[in-house]
Formats: C-alpha cells, structure tokens, sequence
C-alpha cells in the first residue's frame, strides 16, 4: 500500500477517500469427498473466516472511480493425498497456518438513489497471495505454498456491489458484497466443481472524505 501511495504520488493522482473495512468471507471447498464417495481426510468443509481491510478511492469522473484496495485474513490449509490442498482445521496434525493477502482494483460507478444513499457497482482483475506462516506438525510447506501459485491460482476476477449512507459531509458508511470467481479451473486440470476456491465476501465499511 505504502508502494501505491508513493507511485500515486509522483503520477499527482487525487484520492477522494480512505475507507476501513471488515467482515467475512465464505471460501468453497469441493473436495471433501473423493471420488468413490469417501471423506478426504482434513478436508474440512468451506470456510468462513474473518477479513479486516482498507481502500482508497481515486475519482476518474464524477460517478466513476478505481479503488486499489487490501484485504487480509488467515485460514489453515492442508495437503491430501491426492496433492490438492484444502482449507483444514487448526486441530490438523499438518496443516499451514495461512494470510490471504487480497489485492484489488475495482473499477466503480456510483449511482445516488437520493441526497443520502447511492448504490455503486465494479470489477476487478484480483489477486490473492497467500503466505505461509505457523505449522502445525510437519506439513509440507513448499508443496502447500506450491500448489497455491501453481496454474495461476491467485488470480480472482470478481464483481463487487455497495450500499452507501453519507452520515456526513466527510463520514459515511455502507455494506459491499463481492464474488471472487476461480477462473484457473479453466486451465488447471482439476475435475473439481465450479464454486470450489471459489470466494463470497460481506463487509462493512466506514468511508472518510479527503
């Protein structure tokens, strides 16, 4: 973010707002049962874990704006048999302890519904770094960090709408929703459902005009 606000600031880019935000975020796992109908062993069933992030809005017009954005979170994965990696347990005796490092963006417009509620819509061409920290037992940490960068697999296009209440003239706040699609299941190799890696998440937001 640092980074950004440097490069920002030598292209004299104008921010409108900061805004803070946090929520949940549902991640899919479809490989819970192989193929003869047996359970995958720690595989656990999709997650829902807490996310904690911030955005900046840089306005392009009066209803459209970019607003580069991070969002970080934590989740346990495992390796199974098969080599896939899976969301897991903390209990699990080899499993990786995770942070989801969530950069994006979105491309927004605004619509305003009246003098204290808009709505706005965007998308985005996502990535999300996942980076190994705690072990639990003896996983295979290269192999689990591996298949995570392996096939593009941190590449999300998503879609995001917003609710916003202007509060203030310089505090408002709203709720977003956004879809995060695993497009590498095209390329991958994977016979795995389409919602497997796939992400949804739910936030709330305080917004504060610059």
């Amino acid at each position: 973010m640092w980074l950004f606000l440097g490069t920002a600031h030598c292209f004299a880019l104008t921010f409108s707002d900061i805004e803070a935000r946090g929520g949940s975020i549902w991640i899919g796992n479809g490989y819970t049962v192989d193929k003869n109908g047996n359970p995958v062993q720690w595989s656990d069933v999709s997650p829902l874990v807490g996310t904690l992030g911030v955005d900046l809005g840089i306005p392009i017009s009066q209803n459209l704006s970019v607003r580069p954005a991070l969002d970080l979170f934590g989740i346990q994965y495992a390796q199974t048999a098969s080599g896939k990696v899976v969301p897991t347990q903390i209990e699990t005796a080899n499993a990786v302890l995770m942070i989801g490092a969530l950069l994006s963006a979105p491309v927004s417009y605004t619509w305003d519904l009246n003098s204290s509620l808009s709505i706005s819509a965007g998308a985005s061409p996502s990535f999300l770094f996942r980076i190994p920290t705690l072990s639990y037992g003896t996983p295979d940490r290269s192999a689990i960090t591996s298949y995570m960068y392996q096939s593009l697999r941190f590449f999300y296009p998503e879609v995001q709408g917003s609710l916003l209440y202007k509060f203030q003239k310089t505090f408002q706040f709203g709720i977003a929703l956004r879809g995060l699609f695993p497009i590498f299941h095209l390329w991958d190799g994977e016979s795995m459902p389409i919602w497997d890696q796939m992400m949804v998440s739910g936030t709330l937001f305080l917004r504060f005009l610059l």
